[in-house]
């Protein structure tokens, strides 16, 4: 019997190898020592070392073994975290090495690399690698779209008996083959296969011939196959509630060398509901974590010793697949720690002294935090089984799904949900998934989003075109789970370490300045479109270089971090804190004016002034700031202009004695914020395509969805916002925009703004109405974009500027 050895991989792979592989015996060695008297004594065809593996590094597990390889045709793979150093992979395979995987590794695709290099089975089935409850969520879902799917056979047979009658017309066949092509999709999602096959079939013989009345006698077979399969049960497999059950236990590890706090959390957590055991061993640590599979793991990090052993132990358990989550503690205002350990990817971080209940209590918030949404997922699909089986695929493990079937709506729903990653079908109505991709790629709010497609096309055209118009992966209809899963779980955790490293200053664990810069242009947008204000405030500290030349850049770097700190835990969780760059922080306060921004800015100045720091030498000293605030949008429109007007009141904070808030315009009196369009409108898809049009344009705009917030900030003795040109539209909520209107007409702003009325109205009475009561122009809905921009730039040209 072929024999397979694993070391060091987790228990689940070594259970998913048993159940996968036919023909072969499977086992785990337990340390280096087993794993040499097993090659001596049963001469392996495979063995599979791993990363953590009896303490070691799979390279240096190899190099123990390499000599006892007895056995030519022993192969030996590897599969390692360092993806990032080229000298230790090229030594692996040119020491014999014969496959290298990186960590986290893909069980099914060991499962399918070692069945092609022995030559062995792989049991039937569908791999079962998720918890249970996808499945079950489709067998809802099945049951809810049965009637409807069975219905869709009855267009097809309608099509088939119009073909025996030879009176087929373009639009019944189009509409069949689209029904054929949905089917294909979506039945082997539902656990029909064979339905999958058909209607595949029906859909290639209706698309690529001239169907004739002999046509008719084979497509009516392959059509009653089709309902006599849909019409069974579906070949779901379930996990069983045991197995659930069984893989949900709250045990918990502690790696420590202070037995006190080992006995003290060891009874804190049997007294919470949880079983803790531990270990001052590395190599044990991993054992038990292999064994044991705990739910969540806590490290005590040493100030030296094994700590960059402990901190590659940290970044191994957080990426497995499942992850298993990280708590580590360490010393008081050890900074570089906390940092070490963000990099690391670890789930929370506790400064020492730790109280037993403290710990448990962020034990407690971890699993609730994991328990919550793990990432926001659009899928655009015209099938509405195929995006209920998305959802029911993806949300049993915490991934919140927004599903789209019209993809002219695409952008509305990129803008409100901000999503982590996207998938998109190719075949849809009116623009096809490609278009969608390759403009999503050339937004720079979007390029970075990860993008898969799912659909039915699987020949290597369509592969092409997904990958040239910027596709990250390609999943092919029929879903199956685990693929999915897999798949969704690898292009989320690449883009999550990108945006780590992209994102975040690695100093202070705050935003960077790009990161920053992109989070305040999301919140001008919104505030544009709902009217809202948004205060930008730029801090610097007072004499850093100062601090820097007599205390010295280690004492720099941590007022740096504590005034990070600070920011981060005084302000509420939606606002924004970045490092611009130096000693310079910016801050964004949206919904806040600046005059109570700027109140709030000196109550945590003035905090932060109390915060006494000490260098090496002990010497204690103390860090005050300055700051500037401006508001959007009466200090500017565009972010850049805003920043530049808060760092032009910091400018005089400084020059006035520093240790000050200093409001942009010298007071919080109101001044008129200036525009090019102002766009009056309900409907928040055309307000949203209206906006992206100006700002494509260079147009500086502004949005209004009530017409009586319109009128407040257009009129008044001194108006909170002047408009070049407003597009107004007429059936507006409360206030109509006739009466919207005839008030800017009465408080002469007609004079000087140009105003074009949009209505789905087109009576002469109406627009007479508004050109009296002082609108220069009237456009019907729905309207050509392109000739109502042209009309825009005319009237900008026509205004008093």
């Amino acid at each position: 019997m072929t024999l397979i050895l694993l070391a060091g991989l987790p228990a689940d792979i070594l259970r998913h190898f048993k159940e996968r592989i036919t023909g072969a015996t499977v086992e785990a060695s337990a340390s280096v020592g087993d794993l040499e008297q097993s090659i001596r004594s049963q001469r392996p065809a495979l063995i599979i070392l791993s990363d953590g593996f009896d303490g070691k590094r799979a390279h240096e597990t190899f190099g123990m073994i390499r000599d006892l390889r007895l056995k030519e045709s022993t192969r030996i793979w590897c599969c390692t975290s360092s993806t990032n150093s080229a000298e230790i992979i090229s030594g692996m395979v040119g020491s014999g090495v014969d496959r290298i995987f990186f960590l986290p590794t893909d069980p099914e695709e060991l499962v399918r690399e070692t069945s092609t290099l022995l030559g062995l089975e792989i049991a039937r089935g569908e791999p079962r690698m998720d918890n249970g409850k996808s499945s079950t969520a489709l067998a809802a879902v099945w049951a809810r779209f049965r009637d409807s799917t069975l219905a869709r056979i009855d267009i097809l047979e309608a099509a088939a008996l119009s073909i025996l009658e030879n009176k087929l017309s373009p639009d019944e066949r189009a509409s069949a083959e689209r029904e054929a092509h949905k089917l294909a999709g979506s039945a082997g999602t539902f656990g029909f296969p064979r339905s999958s096959r058909i209607a595949r079939e029906l859909e290639q013989r209706l698309s690529s011939r001239e169907l004739t009345p002999a046509e008719a006698v084979p497509l009516s077979e392959l059509i009653i196959a089709l309902r006599r399969d849909l019409e069974g049960t579906p070949a779901a497999a379930r996990e069983s509630e045991s197995e659930v059950q069984a893989r949900s236990g709250r045990r918990l590890l502690l790696f420590s060398d202070d037995l006190s706090l080992s006995s003290r959390l060891a009874m804190e957590a049997d007294g919470r509901g949880f079983k803790l055991t531990s270990t001052d061993q590395l190599s044990v640590a991993r054992e038990r974590v292999s064994s044991e599979e705990p739910s969540l793991v806590l490290v005590s990090l040493p100030s030296e010793g094994i700590r960059e052993q402990l901190l590659d132990f940290v970044q191994d358990l957080e990426a497995r697949v499942p992850c298993i989550p990280v708590i580590v503690f360490s010393g008081t205002g050890d900074f570089r720690a906390r940092v070490e350990v963000a990099r690391r990817g670890a789930h929370g971080f506790l400064e020492h002294p730790v109280s037993p209940a403290r710990a448990i209590d962020a034990v407690v918030a971890t699993f609730e935090q994991l328990s919550g949404t793990r990432a926001t997922i659009v899928a655009v699909d015209d099938d509405p089984q195929i995006l209920d089986a998305i959802k029911a695929l993806l949300e049993p493990v915490r991934m919140r799904v927004e599903t789209l079937s019209n993809p002219l709506k695409f952008w509305d729903v990129m803008e409100e949900q901000n999503p982590d990653l996207v998938l998109l079908d190719i075949d849809m109505p009116h623009v096809s998934g490609f278009e969608l991709c390759r403009a999503l790629r050339q937004d720079t709010r979007w390029a970075r989003v990860p993008v898969l497609f799912v659909t039915a096309r699987d020949d290597a055209a369509s592969i092409q075109r997904a990958f040239s118009a910027g596709a990250d992966d390609f999943v092919r209809k029929p879903l199956i789970s685990a693929e999915l899963l897999m798949r969704v779980n690898s292009r989320l955790d690449r883009a999550r370490l990108n945006r780590e490293l992209a994102e975040v200053d690695a100093l202070t664990g705050i935003a960077n300045r790009r990161k920053t810069a992109e989070l305040l242009e999301r919140f001008a947008r919104l505030a544009r479109r709902r009217g809202d204000p948004l205060s930008v405030a730029v801090l610097d500290l007072d004499n850093f270089k100062q601090v820097n030349d007599q205390f010295g850049h280690a004492a720099g770097d941590d007022v740096l971090r504590a005034l990070a700190q600070h920011l981060s835990r005084s302000l509420r969780v939606e606002d924004i804190v970045g490092r611009w760059g130096g000693e310079e922080f910016v801050v964004g306060l949206f919904g806040t004016n600046k005059a109570e921004g700027a109140r709030r800015i000196r109550e945590l100045l003035a905090s932060f002034a109390g915060v006494s720091f000490v260098d090496e030498s002990k010497r204690s000293f103390s860090v005050t700031c300055s700051a500037g605030i401006a508001q959007f949008p009466m200090d500017g429109t565009e972010i850049d202009a805003l920043r530049s007007v808060a760092d032009a009141a910091l400018y005089e904070a400084k020059a006035s004695g520093r240790n000050k808030v200093v409001v942009a315009g010298g007071s919080s009196a109101p001044e008129t914020a200036r525009v090019d369009v102002a766009i009056i409108d309900d409907d928040e898809a055309l307000s949203g395509l209206l906006s992206h049009s100006m700002e494509s344009q260079r147009l500086s705009s502004i949005v209004f969805e009530a017409g009586d917030r319109a009128v407040e900030a257009l009129t008044g003795e001194i108006p909170r916002v002047f408009a070049r040109v407003i597009l107004l539209d007429v059936d507006l909520p409360a206030i109509n925009g006739l009466d919207v209107l005839r008030a800017l007409s009465k408080h002469r702003v007609t004079l000087k703004s140009r105003v074009i009325m949009l209505s789905a109205r087109s009576g002469e009475h109406d627009i007479l109405t508004a050109l009296q009561l002082g609108a220069t122009d009237h456009v019907t809905k729905p309207f050509s974009l392109p000739v109502l921009m042209q009309k825009v730039r005319v009237a900008l040209h026509e205004s008093i500027a």
